[in-house]
């Protein structure tokens, strides 16, 4: 081949390695992003689980409590409020179960509203648009009767308000649930 048609053909070379190289690139940008995405998702489930192991603690901490279905709330509600800080008094088991529930809400759920005056500030978890319930199984609750801890949350922050915990469904919130036989 002469000299005169060869011109040119190592800056081609270059140019095709150059955009093999990009695309690669491109890959490797696309992996990083959604592996830092499911990262986050994971975290959100860490702090989920580490929230409903330490409720199902408190109850069976206070098994009274439990029994009598004191700690029992539906999601989308506020637990009532305390009306004695037990951190600092003794408590009733019906007193501790409400000062339980009250901190415990206020860990998952934005209470930026302070619904509880007696609750000082604590930690907060990184659940967006955390809810939380804990209900019976049985329509008829006895102390065989199991009883369901679930903390809901909004995991891809798309404005999901359903409570069914499908993860193929964009409409439902993300849940863990934890189940527990007193």
């Amino acid at each position: 081949m002469s000299r005169s048609l060869q011109i040119g053909i190592s800056l081609i070379e270059v140019l095709v390695a150059t955009n093999i190289l990009a695309v690669g690139l491109l890959g490797v940008a696309g992996l990083q992003t959604s592996s830092a995405a499911n990262m986050y998702i994971a975290y959100q489930h860490g702090q989920a689980a580490t929230l409903a192991q330490s409720m199902l603690e408190k109850l069976r901490a206070n098994r009274t409590a439990t029994l009598a279905g004191l700690y029992q709330h539906e999601k989308g509600k506020a637990p009532t409020a305390p009306s004695k800080d037990c951190s600092e008094a003794s408590c009733t088991p019906a007193e501790l179960a409400a000062w339980d529930l009250a901190i415990w809400h206020s860990m998952i759920a934005d209470t930026s509203a302070k619904p509880y005056t007696k609750i000082p500030p604590g930690p907060m978890a990184m659940l967006p648009s955390g809810q939380t319930s804990i209900t019976c199984k049985d329509t008829n609750c006895s102390a065989a009767s199991v009883r369901l801890i679930t903390i809901y949350w909004d995991a891809h922050r798309n404005g999901a308000t359903g409570s069914n915990c499908n993860p193929e469904s964009a409409s439902d919130l993300a849940c863990f649930r934890l189940a527990y036989v007193p």
